[in-house]
Protein backbone atom coordinates (compact mmCIF):
# COMPACT_ATOMS: atom_id res chain seq x y z
CA UNK A 1 0.00 0.00 0.00
CA UNK A 2 1.33 3.27 -0.69
CA UNK A 3 1.24 6.24 1.75
CA UNK A 4 -0.66 9.74 0.04
CA UNK A 5 1.97 12.37 -0.29
CA UNK A 6 0.08 14.72 1.50
CA UNK A 7 0.55 12.44 4.78
CA UNK A 8 4.21 13.05 5.58
CA UNK A 9 3.88 16.71 4.50
CA UNK A 10 1.10 17.46 6.56
CA UNK A 11 2.97 15.62 9.59
CA UNK A 12 6.49 17.60 8.60
CA UNK A 13 4.41 20.77 8.53
CA UNK A 14 3.21 19.86 12.12
CA UNK A 15 6.29 18.95 13.49
CA UNK A 16 7.88 22.18 11.88
CA UNK A 17 5.05 24.47 13.42
CA UNK A 18 5.14 22.80 17.24
CA UNK A 19 9.31 23.83 16.95
CA UNK A 20 7.95 27.27 15.65
CA UNK A 21 6.17 27.99 18.23
CA UNK A 22 8.22 26.35 21.52
CA UNK A 23 10.97 28.54 20.23
CA UNK A 24 9.16 31.52 20.09
CA UNK A 25 7.64 30.78 23.62
CA UNK A 26 11.40 30.70 24.52
CA UNK A 27 12.52 33.64 23.04
CA UNK A 28 9.52 36.00 24.48
CA UNK A 29 11.13 36.12 27.50
CA UNK A 30 14.43 37.05 26.10
CA UNK A 31 13.18 39.99 23.56
CA UNK A 32 10.33 42.26 22.82
CA UNK A 33 7.22 40.47 21.44
CA UNK A 34 7.45 41.62 18.01
CA UNK A 35 11.46 40.90 18.09
CA UNK A 36 10.09 37.09 19.16
CA UNK A 37 8.01 36.99 16.08
CA UNK A 38 10.38 38.46 13.60
CA UNK A 39 12.93 35.62 14.64
CA UNK A 40 10.06 32.81 14.51
CA UNK A 41 9.51 33.75 11.21
CA UNK A 42 13.26 34.32 10.18
CA UNK A 43 13.82 30.28 11.11
CA UNK A 44 10.89 29.25 8.65
CA UNK A 45 12.63 31.26 5.93
CA UNK A 46 15.31 28.72 5.03
CA UNK A 47 12.48 26.27 4.69
CA UNK A 48 10.61 27.97 2.67
CA UNK A 49 13.15 28.56 0.06
CA UNK A 50 13.51 24.80 0.17
CA UNK A 51 9.94 24.06 -0.45
CA UNK A 52 9.68 26.72 -3.33
CA UNK A 53 12.79 24.96 -5.38
CA UNK A 54 10.96 21.61 -4.94
CA UNK A 55 7.64 22.39 -5.44
CA UNK A 56 9.22 24.34 -8.74
CA UNK A 57 11.27 20.82 -9.49
CA UNK A 58 8.35 18.89 -9.28
CA UNK A 59 5.99 21.01 -11.62
CA UNK A 60 8.82 21.05 -14.51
Amino acid sequence: MILPLWIPITMAAAVFQVWRTALQARLRGALPPGAAGFVRYLYALPADFVFVALSMMVVR
